[in-house]
């Protein structure tokens, strides 16, 4: 199952959770982690948002009802897609949709119902509860992640990839970063542009 994983960018669970799918169309091969309900499941594991325990119990769950484990997934969906309208929008300077806002606002008056301050190990801290039999409850660190990203300084900071179309935080000083990596989107890019040089030159 890790295989499919090989590409993740890890950053921000929201926009994490945006880049499972690649979603323009010039990208081949065209790529989307959510095969299903247990495929997405593993992704939330593999970005550490849930534990290996809370994977036994989901798939147990989804064996048990599958009807509910189709609707978490399509609300999975509903979500992942809203996000990616909400971020391209901010990220491109532009101004969200209603609906899409409309959608985020309520993914995430349904996570705060369930966030609570609690002990801890590392002592006061926030936990998610009544999780059992929700077999959609990692969408509850996602909408609220999106709603702190959107709602700080943070937000001016959301780039799409010149590249690879995925979203990602420019972290750079001047805030004028093109590409997700430097390493491999930014050297490809550049190789392109070198290349239609010297083609433009030799024609």
């Amino acid at each position: 199952m890790n295989d499919i994983y090989s590409f993740v960018k890890y950053g921000d669970p929201c926009l994490d959770f945006v880049n499972s799918k690649v979603w323009n169309t010039r990208v081949q091969p065209f790529a989307d982690l959510f095969v299903d309900y247990e495929h997405m499941v593993h992704w939330f594991r593999h970005l550490s948002i849930i534990d290996n325990d809370a994977v036994n119990r989901l798939l147990e769950g989804a064996i048990n009802n599958p009807q509910a484990a189709q609707k978490a997934f399509d609300r999975i969906l509903k979500l992942r897609d809203a996000n990616y309208h909400i971020l391209t929008a901010i990220a491109h300077q532009e101004v969200p949709s209603p609906q899409d806002l409309e959608i985020l606002n309520s993914f995430y008056s349904d996570a705060m119902k369930h966030r609570q301050v609690a002990m801890t190990t590392e002592g006061m801290g926030w936990i998610w509860v009544d999780k059992v039999d929700k077999l959609d409850w990692m969408l509850w660190p996602i909408a609220y992640s999106t709603a702190v990203i959107l709602t700080s300084e943070r937000a001016l900071r959301i780039r799409e990839c010149n590249g690879c179309y995925w979203m990602f935080m420019d972290t750079s000083r001047n805030g004028l970063r093109r590409w997700c990596d430097m390493k491999t989107c930014g050297n490809r890019a550049k190789a392109h542009r070198h290349y239609e040089r010297v083609k433009a030159t030799n024609s």
